[in-house]
C-alpha cells in the first residue's frame, strides 16, 4: 500500500507529458472519462456505507470524480445539493477549450498506480467559463486503497486563482462529498475557497488535506488502528490518529499534531514533532511529547510521562507516576497534574505550574520561576533556582523554596520549611507559619549553633501600601547571624509564641 507524503504541491513525476499520469481528459467544457480502477480498488470503494465498484469511476471536467454515473454540471442554485456519489475536491465550471490565442488552459490528467495502490486526479493550471485562463487552478485529488473497501482521501490546493464562472446561473466553487439520498459533507470549515492554497489544511500543512473511510464512515486526518497483540505503530509526517487498542503497544506518531491513544496494556508512545495528545489508558505507560506543546495523560497504571520541549500539560492519572517537564534548557512553561497517587514530578526549565494531586507526592520545579502545589499527603515540595511559589496545603509536608527568593505556604499540617544556608538560597517568605500546628525551619549548613540565629520585627508593606498579613501583626526575620543573611521571613511572625528552629536534630525556640 502507498504511503501518504508530500504538502499542498501537487504530486509530480506521475508519467505522462505533464508528469501527472499518462491519462489526460479531452479538453472540453461539462465532459466525463469513464475510469475501470479495479487493478487498485480490488474490493470496490464504501462509499458512506454504499458499495461501488471500482469499474464505474468517473473523471469529471468540472472538478469532480463521481461514482456510478458521470456528473457533468456545474454547480447552480438549483443542484445546491446533487443526488449523486460524489467526491468534489473543487466543484466549479472548469473550462479546458483552446482559446486560440494567449495563454491556453492546462488538462485534467489521471494517474492509475498499482504499485501504490494510488488514483491520482489533477486539475493542471485549468481555466474557467468561458475559455477564461487569465487565473487558473491547480488541484489534485489522490485516492489511497485501504483494503476491504476502505480508502483515504487526499486533497491538494497548489494554486486556487479563481472561484465563479460567467455563466449567469453559476453558483461559484465549493469543496465537498455528496452522497445519493444523504446531505453534503463539509470537509473544510468555513472560509473563502480562493484561500485554500493559503491556509492550513487537517494536517497542518499549507492546502493539504486529508481523510479516512473506514467501514464507510469518514473520519479527518490519517490514522491507523491496532489490535488486540502486542503492536508496532508508525504514524506519517501529518496529523495522525493512533489507536492502538489492547497490547503492549509500541507508537511512534511522526511529525504533525497527533492523536494516541494507547488503551489496555504497557504501552510506549512517541509523539515526534508537533502539538500532540497522548493518552496512555490502562497499564503502567510510558510517553514521550519531544517537540511541540503536548498534552500527556498517563491515566491508569504507574506511568511515565516525558514531555520535552515546549508547553506542554501532562497530568499522570491514578497510579504511581513519574512526571518530567522537559529539559533544564530551552522548554517552556510547563503544567502537570500528577493525579491520583504517589507521585514524582519535576518540571524542568520555563515557569512552571505543578500539582501533585492526592497522595504523598515529590514535586521539584527545576529552573525557573515555578508554582508548586503539594494538595493532600505528606508532600516534599523543592522549587529549584528561581523565585517560586510553593503550597503545601494539607498535610505534613517538606518544603525547600530552592535557590531564588521564594514564597512558601504550608497549609495545613506540620509543615518543615527548609533553607540551604547560602546566599544564593535566597530569602524566602512563608505566610503562614505556625509553631502551635508543628512547623518547623531547617537550617542545611552542618555545624550551625542557634545562638548564631537572631529574630527582628517590623511591619512591611509593599508598593503600594498593603501589609503581607495583619497590618497590626509584625513580620519576624528569622537572621544568620555569620552572613548577616534573612534566612526567613515569617508573615505575621509576630503574633507567634514560638519558632522553632532545627539544627540537625535538635530544636531551638528563637522567641526571645
Amino acid at each position: 500500500m502507498g504511503t501518504i507524503t508530500g504538502t499542498g504541491t501537487a504530486v509530480t513525476s506521475l508519467g505522462g507529458i505533464a508528469g501527472y499520469g499518462e491519462v489526460a481528459v479531452d479538453r472540453g467544457d461539462d465532459t466525463a472519462l469513464h475510469l475501470d480502477a479495479s487493478a487498485i480498488f480490488e474490493a470496490g470503494l464504501n462509499y458512506f456505507g454504499q458499495p461501488i465498484a471500482a469499474t464505474d469511476i468517473w473523471v469529471n471536467t468540472n472538478g469532480t470524480v463521481s461514482l456510478g454515473a458521470a456528473f457533468t454540471a456545474y454547480p447552480t442554485t438549483a443542484n445546491a445539493q446533487p443526488n449523486a456519489n460524489l467526491f468534489a475536491p473543487y466543484w466549479g465550471d472548469v473550462d479546458t477549450r483552446l482559446r486560440g490565442e494567449g495563454v491556453e488552459s492546462g488538462q485534467i490528467h489521471v494517474d492509475l498506480d498499482q504499485a501504490n495502490d494510488c488514483l491520482t486526479v489533477t486539475w493542471d493550471m485549468v481555466g474557467v467559463y468561458r475559455r477564461d485562463t487569465t487565473a487558473p487552478n491547480r488541484v489534485q485529488m489522490q485516492l489511497y486503497d485501504r483494503g476491504g473497501g476502505d480508502f483515504d482521501i487526499v486533497f491538494r490546493y497548489e494554486l486556487v486563482s479563481w472561484t465563479i464562472g460567467t455563466a449567469p446561473d453559476d453558483a461559484g466553487a465549493r469543496a465537498m462529498l455528496f452522497t445519493i439520498g444523504g446531505a453534503p459533507v463539509t470537509l473544510m470549515p468555513g472560509g473563502d475557497l480562493a484561500l485554500l492554497d493559503e491556509v492550513a489544511g487537517n494536517t497542518g500543512l499549507t492546502g493539504f488535506w486529508v481523510w479516512r473511510m473506514r467501514g464507510g464512515v469518514l473520519q479527518p486526518g490519517l490514522g491507523s488502528v491496532g489490535t488486540e497483540g502486542h503492536d508496532l505503530l508508525q504514524g506519517n509526517p501529518f496529523a495522525d490518529q493512533i489507536n492502538a487498542l489492547a497490547g503492549n503497544d509500541t507508537v511512534h506518531a511522526d511529525a504533525g499534531n497527533d492523536t494516541v491513544l494507547g488503551e489496555d496494556g504497557d504501552d510506549q508512545l512517541h509523539g515526534a514533532i508537533g502539538n500532540d495528545s497522548l493518552l496512555g489508558g490502562t497499564g503502567h505507560d510510558m510517553l514521550w511529547g519531544d517537540d511541540g506543546n503536548d498534552v500527556l495523560r498517563g491515566e491508569a497504571g504507574n506511568d511515565t510521562l516525558y514531555g520535552g520541549l515546549g508547553g506542554d500539560t501532562l497530568d499522570g492519572g491514578e497510579g504511581d507516576d513519574a512526571l518530567y517537564g522537559g529539559p533544564d534548557e530551552g522548554d517552556l512553561r510547563d503544567v502537570i497534574y500528577g493525579g491520583a497517587g504517589n507521585d514524582q514530578l519535576y518540571g524542568g526549565g520555563g515557569n512552571d505550574s505543578q500539582s501533585g494531586g492526592l497522595g504523598n507526592d515529590t514535586v521539584d520545579g527545576g529552573p525557573g520561576a515555578d508554582t508548586l502545589i503539594g494538595n493532600e499527603g505528606n508532600d516534599v515540595l523543592s522549587g529549584g533556582p528561581g523565585a517560586d511559589v510553593i503550597f503545601g496545603n494539607d498535610g505534613n509536608d517538606w518544603i525547600n523554596g530552592g535557590f531564588g527568593n521564594d514564597r512558601l505556604n504550608g497549609g495545613a499540617g506540620a509543615d518543615r520549611f527548609y533553607h540551604l544556608g547560602i546566599p544564593d538560597h535566597g530569602s524566602d517568605w512563608i505566610q503562614d507559619y505556625s509553631g502551635a500546628d508543628g512547623d518547623r525551619l531547617l537550617f542545611g549548613q552542618p555545624g550551625a549553633r542557634s545562638d548564631q540565629f537572631q529574630v527582628n520585627y517590623a511591619y512591611t508593606t509593599d508598593a503600594n501600601g498593603v501589609s503581607a498579613g495583619a497590618s497590626d501583626v509584625a513580620e519576624a526575620f528569622v537572621i544568620y547571624k555569620p552572613t548577616g543573611q534573612i534566612i526567613w521571613a515569617l508573615v505575621d511572625g509576630g503574633g507567634q509564641d514560638a519558632i522553632w528552629l532545627q539544627l540537625g536534630s535538635q530544636l531551638y525556640d528563637l522567641v526571645p
